[in-house]
């Protein structure tokens, strides 16, 4: 059963669906640039260009694992060079980086959030480090809350010992 989507405007743009529209409010609320649609590659027409640096795909379907980059929504937009899958909301990751390789197999790394300083920051990591938490998920329940009015909390963090742990001191960089 296909869910019909719903056609949203949102910062002067028309999103085919509400989740779209969503994701580039919720990234306007972590600073992360986004742009719509950017262009069309052999048959797939990527939902954004983010960061400048990741087209992606957002299909309503849950992301918790690397497994999700084998959910069926997500084949086309699945290349030989690295693209963002993004679900129905983020986790701990805020979607899947992911890339076809030569062999056929699929690489999937975690794309994660760093909101400590201000506007986020992205990462790509092999795993989540256990006991790893951000807090996207509780800035994307706001945003979903109040559409257009929402305002983060002056204090964003997310546990960064963590990673610090699982990838060293410099795992920022």
């Amino acid at each position: 059963m296909e869910i019909e989507s719903i056609p949203t405007q949102y910062s002067g743009v028309t999103f085919r669906s509400r989740l779209e529209a969503r994701w580039a409010q919720f990234f306007d609320v972590i600073g992360v640039n986004w742009q719509y649609e950017p262009m069309r590659i052999e048959g797939w027409i990527p939902d954004f260009l983010i960061d400048g640096r990741w087209l992606a795909e957002v299909k309503p379907t849950p992301i918790t694992s690397t497994g999700a980059a084998h959910h069926e929504p997500f084949a086309k937009a699945i290349r030989d060079f690295d693209t963002l899958l993004l679900g129905e909301s983020p986790g701990d990751a805020l979607g899947l980086v992911v890339r076809r390789e030569s062999d056929g197999s699929i690489l999937a790394r975690y794309l994660v959030a760093d909101l400590e300083a201000g506007p986020a920051s992205l990462h790509v990591f092999p795993f989540l480090p256990r006991g790893f938490r951000s807090d996207l998920a509780a800035f994307w329940q706001g945003v979903s809350n109040q559409l257009g009015a929402w305002q983060p909390p002056p204090s964003r963090s997310v546990v960064s010992a963590s990673c610090e742990a699982a990838f060293g001191p410099d795992w920022r960089a």
